[in-house]
């Protein structure tokens, strides 16, 4: 069981006690509903005059409640004037306290008393700062801004070429085609074959085997024996 706390309330710092509750249960490691739970039915908030009650609810409205909106019940619209909710007390001070919940009140209404006295500060939305459109010619400019890619309309039109330079193109092209040609007519005669990358042509030797004699010469042909000779006398 948790040891009784009380936390003295001032009407002015009022609408700051419901926030400051919920941050400093949240600090302690309290889930949004058990936050909801401790509020609405450990603690209680009662004025040091008159004695009159108010609840969670009440203080929430004072809290996170619009202002300007119209006030839920005669309670929250005069506790946002300063005043007590009993219209005939002019008590300044409202009384909390909280004793069950298994929680350290006694902690938890020291942090929030620092949160009443400590509110955070407002985040204000950064307002640009002024450019001069002469030092900053392309601000405001959208085809120029970097983060925004240009439209078709804000695209160049393509250059034309000018006589010479379609002449040189030409020339170009032509012997282009003429290189190309004659590096086909090179590869046909070749064999229509790559060099260094197309096989290599076979040639074919035939070897006679050792049993195969070469055949012989043929001997000088020999007069018949008996056969006449002829004379010439000169």
């Amino acid at each position: 069981m948790s040891r009784a706390a009380e936390l003295q309330l001032p009407l002015n710092d009022i609408h700051q006690a419901y926030p400051a509750l919920v941050r400093a249960l949240a600090e302690a490691g309290e889930t949004p509903p058990r936050i909801q739970e401790l509020l609405s039915q450990h603690l209680r908030i009662r004025c040091l005059g008159c004695g009159q009650a108010i609840t969670a609810d009440d203080l929430s409205h004072l809290g996170f409640g619009d202002p300007t909106a119209p006030a839920p019940n005669p309670t929250v619209e005069r506790l946002r004037l300063g005043y007590c909710a009993r219209p005939d007390c002019k008590s300044r001070f409202y009384h909390a306290t909280a004793t069950t919940g298994i929680v350290a009140w006694p902690a938890i209404f020291q942090r929030t008393q620092h949160f009443i006295t400590h509110p955070p500060a407002p985040i204000a939305d950064p307002k640009p700062e002024p450019v001069d459109p002469k030092a900053h010619p392309n601000v405001g400019n959208k085809a120029t801004a970097p983060d925004s890619a240009p439209s078709v309309e804000d695209l160049p039109e393509p250059r034309q070429l000018t006589f010479k330079e379609k002449w040189r193109r030409l020339q170009f092209t032509a012997l282009a085609a003429t290189v190309a040609l004659g590096l086909l007519f090179w590869w046909w005669n070749s064999g229509l074959r790559i060099p260094g990358l197309g096989p290599t042509p076979r040639q074919f030797e035939v070897i006679s085997s050792p049993g195969d004699a070469p055949p012989a010469a043929a001997a000088p042909a020999q007069p018949a024996p008996g056969a006449p000779r002829s004379f010439r006398s000169q």
